[in-house]
């Protein structure tokens, strides 16, 4: 990627996020977005096909970000606590973009996302489990399990508490 592309990709993302902090995904126009970014609806196009498109790349691209920092994708497997805390301290770092991409109707992509890509790091590294029923089960129940229960209930009580009631939970799963 050249200087003016990062550049350009750099003021995109920035008005996004700035617009999007303030405006519902669906109220986003790619007009009004390429004015913030200073740059032409064309150049917006070159780059993403719509601003939905736009979002599920940004949306993907912080995931990654996220599943970056545990350590070893294969943890999910052999220790879901590890891979829970580790996972539960990245988002924590990364709370403000998380809250901002997925509100919304865009919530529920979270949870979707996230699944999809952890899925993806754990068969990179174990690419004979990808068909694995067991597997699949097992990484979508400890994945969506988790992360409901911890989003939905750390809007009543102390989410450190939360954390702690989760990973006792998933200690006693393996």
């Amino acid at each position: 990627m050249d200087i003016r592309e990062i550049k350009t990709k750099r003021a995109i993302y920035n008005a996004f996020m700035k617009m999007r902090s303030e405006n519902t995904l669906e109220d986003i126009k790619v007009k009004a977005l390429a004015s913030e970014a200073e740059i032409s609806k064309a150049t917006f196009y070159l780059h993403y096909k719509d601003i939905y498109d736009l979002s599920e790349q940004l949306q993907k691209d912080l995931i990654r970000e996220i599943l970056s920092c545990v350590s070893d994708p294969a943890l999910f497997l052999t220790s879901p606590r590890q891979s829970f805390i580790e996972l539960e301290k990245t988002f924590h770092l990364q709370e403000d973009k998380v809250n901002t991409l997925f509100s919304g109707k865009q919530e529920l992509r979270l949870a979707a996302i996230l699944e999809q890509e952890i899925k993806e790091a754990v068969f990179k590294v174990r690419p004979e489990l990808r068909d694995d029923l067991k597997t699949n089960v097992r990484l979508s129940y400890q994945i969506l399990g988790v992360f409901c229960s911890h989003y939905t209930n750390r809007k009543h009580f102390d989410p450190a508490l939360v954390s702690k009631e989760l990973i006792k939970l998933v200690e006693s799963s393996n």
